[in-house]
Order: C-alpha cells, then structure tokens, then sequence
C-alpha cells in the first residue's frame, strides 16, 4: 500500500500546481502588448487599458481581453459621465459601459459631458452641427444646428437653437417649438409672458408658447411699462403708436412723437402731428386734437390750465381740454432786459418800485411791459410811462395784441 500512495499522492501536488497557475494574473512577459496600465487606472478596478500596435483595449486580472484593442485612445471612465468612457476611433469619439458593452460606436466630431446643458444628456458635433445625446446613446436631438445655447438662459425653460443664420428654441424634450427664422430673439423679460423677435429688420413678440403674439411689423418696441403700465411704444414707418399687452394696436402709429403719460398731465400723453401738439389719454382718444404749435405743463394748484401757442400766440386750455383762453396775446415773459436800461444810472429809484436794479422788463405790446423783480421772479405790469398798472405780485402775466392783460 504504501509503494502506491506515494506516486498518487505526488501526481495529486502536481495537479493541483499546475491549476494554481493558471489562476494567477497575467503578467506582462505572458501576454503580447506594446503597453499595459496599472489595474484600475481608468476607475475600472478589475481592468487594466492594454495597448496595441497603438490601438487600446482592456483586460481583466485573468489577462482575458474584455474589451477589443480597435481604439485610438480610451478616457477614463465617470468623467464624461456616470458608469461611461469616451472612445476615439479614426476621428470619431463614441461611449463604452463601464460593462464592457459599446453604448455608442464612434460616429461623432465630439461628445460633450453628460449634464452640461441638459440633465442627462451629453451635446454633440457632426460636421460642425450640434444635437444631443442621451445616456443610452440615442440621438434625441438630430445633430443639425449651428449653435445651441444653454437651458433656461434666455427667460424660459428652452434652449435657444441657430439654423442656417437664424433663431428659434427647442424644449427641454428636444422638441422645436420655435421655428429658427428669426434674425435675433431677445431675452423673455422675468415678469413678461413675451420676448421680443426680430425677422427682416422688424421687431415683435412670441409668447412663452411659442406662439408669435404679434408679427415682427415694428422699426422698435419699447419695453411695456416705459410709458404706461400696460402700453408699450411702437414705430412703423417712422411714427410712433401704442401697443397694449393684448398685442393689439392701442393707437396705431401716426405721430412723430408721444410723450410718456403723466408729464405734463395725469393720464394723457403729449402726441406730435404734422409738427404740431395735442394729448392723448390712456385708451388713445385723442382728448385734445394735436393743433397748437406748443403746450406747457398744467397749474396743478390754481385753475389747472395749460398755456398752448397757436400762430405765434398764446392762450390756455383747462383739464380738461377745453380752450378757457383762445389763443390771441403775445408772449412776451422771454424777452427781458434790466430796468436800469431805461434809467440814467442802475442806481436810480421808482417811486412805486424802489432801486430800478432789482427789476426787468419785458419788450412792450400795445403800451404796455411784463416788469419783473429779479429777487422773488414775481411779475407785475407797466405802461410806456414806467407807471406800475399791474403790481409786481403773479405768477403769470399776458398781454394781448389788443392791450387785454392776462394775470394769474
């Protein structure tokens, strides 16, 4: 018995020697590569990258090859996204599984990071054209824009698109909802349902639908709320009319120029027609029919009236608009030289006025001078003989062609 032990015994070591080294990694002398990394150099802790005849690949730990050596160069994985690898192959870069499996065969220019414009997708370049890919390598936006700028940038949740020089947005689906054929398209304001488009050198809005609210007709749009809450200044043709938040044509354009409400009366705007004045209200009736050559602001705390010129001559409106002083008398309150001009020396007194320094006086109509008390800027009016006939006490004084004074 034991002359037979001895050789079974021996044969068994043996075996089992022998199955042991197999199981032992591979080194480099046991297999036939340019080039072999430490395991786990590419965040894969049972591959190692094997290289070549300068194409990549890896093994795993048994020297089994896991991966085929057909790449030009392999990233490391989780950087361009999760449990992923970037492969170049022949110019094209392409996605390898942590697995081993191939998620996308190389077929682009360049493949951006997952998350870097839209949560799980990557964008990527074809012949200069840009989509997107998801994690599983499926093209859910086609490679065909020239330009696709980030999510939410412009006041929405899209992302604004170029194609063929023009401007349009495709929607966190990758769906088009707008169509690129806009010149330029502004930003959505943060308390504004539109943004502002341009096509042809003319300006209008899309809302937040996409649908244009009001069809790019306009030379300019001002922002809403720059001259009324609710209205916005349109020009086409070179004149200027109101838009409302509706996208109609509060007053179409037919003025040279409209004011901003409430500067020289609350609620109306001053309007320029054929070189004259008037006043619009808030819903664009004209409330005062553009005619007078000029229209100062209203006396808000005597008789509310504005002073208008009409022929070179002055008179007033009310409050509401009604003519109270047909415009007949001169104004001359502009035209002032001092009093001492009339006297032998500045130093000379009038009995009624005192030191005729402290006075100015108007040019005279129909006999008569607007005077003017250079200390206070009150007014009062004489006649050609100097004689105070108006004390110097107001505010405003007229004099008509006809010698009527007009004080307030």
């Amino acid at each position: 018995m034991e002359i037979w032990k001895l050789p079974i015994f021996a044969l068994v070591i043996i075996l089992m020697t022998n199955h042991a080294r197999a199981q032992q990694p591979a080194t480099e002398q046991d297999i036939p590569y340019d080039y072999i990394a430490d395991y786990g150099d590419h965040n894969a802790p049972h591959w190692a990258l094997a290289r070549q005849d300068s194409k990549y690949g890896f093994i795993d730990r048994a020297g089994q090859l896991i991966v085929p050596l057909d790449y030009d160069k392999i990233w490391r994985f989780d950087e361009i996204g999760s449990g992923l690898a970037l492969v170049q192959q022949n110019g094209f870069h392409g996605l390898l599984h942590r697995s081993g499996v191939v998620v996308l065969p190389p077929c682009y220019d360049r493949i951006y990071p997952f998350g870097e414009r839209q949560h799980n997708w990557a964008l990527v370049e074809k012949n200069g054209l840009f989509g997107f890919i998801d994690r599983s390598g499926n093209e859910v936006v086609k490679a065909s824009y020239d330009h696709i700028s980030d999510f939410s940038r412009e006041g929405v949740r899209w992302a604004k698109v170029k194609k063929n020089g023009l401007y349009g947005f495709i929607d966190v689906d990758g769906s088009e909802v707008v169509e690129p054929k806009y010149s330029r398209i502004f930003a959505f304001g943060r308390h504004s349902p539109w943004g502002k488009v341009e096509a042809d050198g003319l300006l209008g809005f899309i809302d937040k639908r996409g649908v244009e609210v009001v069809a790019p007709k306009y030379e300019s749009i001002s922002s809403f709320g720059n001259y009324a809450e609710h209205l916005a200044k349109v020009s086409e043709n070179g004149m200027y009319g109101l838009l409302a938040r509706s996208g109609q044509e509060l007053v179409a354009p037919q003025y040279e120029s409209i004011g901003r409400y409430g500067q020289k009366r609350h609620n109306w705007a001053l309007v320029q027609k054929n070189g004259l004045f008037g006043f619009i209200d808030l819903q664009g009736k004209e409330v005062v029919p553009p005619q007078y050559e000029e229209i100062s602001g209203f006396n808000r705390n005597g008789n509310k009236w504005a002073q208008v010129k009409k022929n070179g001559l002055s008179g007033f409106i009310n409050w509401t608009g009604q003519e109270v002083v047909t415009p007949s008398v001169w104004d001359n309150s502009n035209y002032y030289l001092d009093l001492s001009t009339y006297y032998s020396s500045r130093g000379d007194h009038h009995d009624q006025l005192g030191a005729v320094k402290h006075y100015e006086v108007s040019t005279f109509i129909e006999g008569h001078a607007v005077i003017r008390d250079k200390r206070t800027l009150k007014l009062g009016v004489i006649n050609e003989d100097f004689d105070l006939v108006v004390p110097v006490n107001h505010r405003k004084i007229l004099i008509g062609h006809e010698g009527q004074i007009h004080v307030w």
